[in-house]
Parts: C-alpha cells; structure tokens; sequence
C-alpha cells in the first residue's frame, strides 16, 4: 500500500505543479472522463498554505485511504495562496454539481471541459431554466419545470430527500442529467 500511495501522491504533486490541480484516482491514478465536473464530497477538504509537498500529499492519500467511496478521486487544486486537498466526485451535470457544493458549503465546482472553476457564489441568485424529477423506486412521481436558483434547487433537494425520494435537477435546455443521486 505504501508503494501506490508513493505513486499516487507523486503523480498528484507532478499535476499540481505543472497545471494547478488534480483529480486522481485510487489505485492506479485514473483519470476522470474529459467532461463533466468534480466536486468536494462533504467534510474531506484539508488546506496547505501555498503549495502543498508531496509527503503533504501523501499523508492526505493515507489518512483518506480507508473511507474513500467508490468511484471517488483524490483532488487538489490551488487558490489564493493555499492548496486545497480533498476527495472528489465526478457529476455529468453541471447544475447536479453545484447543488452538491452548495449543500456541501463548498467555494466552486472545476469544469473538466473547460478546465475552470465555477464559483458556487457567481451562481446562487442566478435563476435558470430547469426539470427536476423526483422519484421513488425508479417511478417518476413529480416533475417540476420552471426558473430556479441554486438555493432553491438545494431546498428542493434536501426536501426530497427528507421524504424518502431520489431527486435529480438538470437544465431543461442545455445539458441533460438523468442519473440517481
């Protein structure tokens, strides 16, 4: 285990240096799919200031090792002088991402794509046009159509799943979402 976590944390010193940031996966330093975007799973996120060592990253990838979900991936990028180390999940959908990171209190979502942070706060009031399904056992129970902010769509969520149902929101134009949360 101590040699993967060597490779896995060298691989991820080598991305941050180089572009800023990292998305890795565990064991083997997958990558994620070029689309989509990464955002933190709540209460992982560790900082450094300025940029965070190898053995910083190392002992990250060590304490996080046992609790990392499946499909998960270490994560790394750096702002305003600190390095931000967590653990990622991947989304297709951009709008799926900031309702995670706005109920996770997180400062952004990075676009895969277009290689950029969204800011959670640049997109709190902005309403958009949506759909949001939810749904109980794989059955649609309620569709909603119509303009949403992120605090509204967060609500909506955190209501849904007090009830017992999946709910996922995505743009009624532009990228579609269909996948169970």
């Amino acid at each position: 285990m101590a040699y993967r976590v060597s490779l896995l944390s060298a691989l991820a010193y080598k991305r941050l240096t180089e572009n800023g940031g990292f998305s890795v996966r565990n064991p083997n330093g997958e990558n994620p799919p070029d689309y989509g975007f990464m955002v933190s799973a709540p209460d992982t996120e560790n900082r450094v200031s300025g940029t965070a060592s190898r053995s910083d990253i190392a002992r990250y990838i060590l304490a996080r090792l046992a609790d990392i979900p499946n499909g998960a991936y270490f994560g790394g990028w750096q702002h305003n002088g600190e390095t931000y180390l967590d653990v990622s999940v991947w989304e297709r959908s951009e709008l799926q991402a900031l309702v995670s990171a706005f109920r996770n209190g997180q400062l952004c979502v990075w676009d895969i794509a277009r290689s950029r942070s969204i800011f959670v706060a640049d997109r709190l009031e902005n309403a958009s046009d949506c759909k949001i399904q939810d749904r109980r056992n794989r059955c649609d129970v309620r569709t909603v159509v119509g303009r949403f902010n992120l605090r509204q769509l967060a609500q909506h969520v955190q209501e849904a799943e007090r009830s017992g149902l999946v709910s996922d929101c995505h743009y009624y134009r532009g990228v579609s979402y269909h996948g169970a949360r």
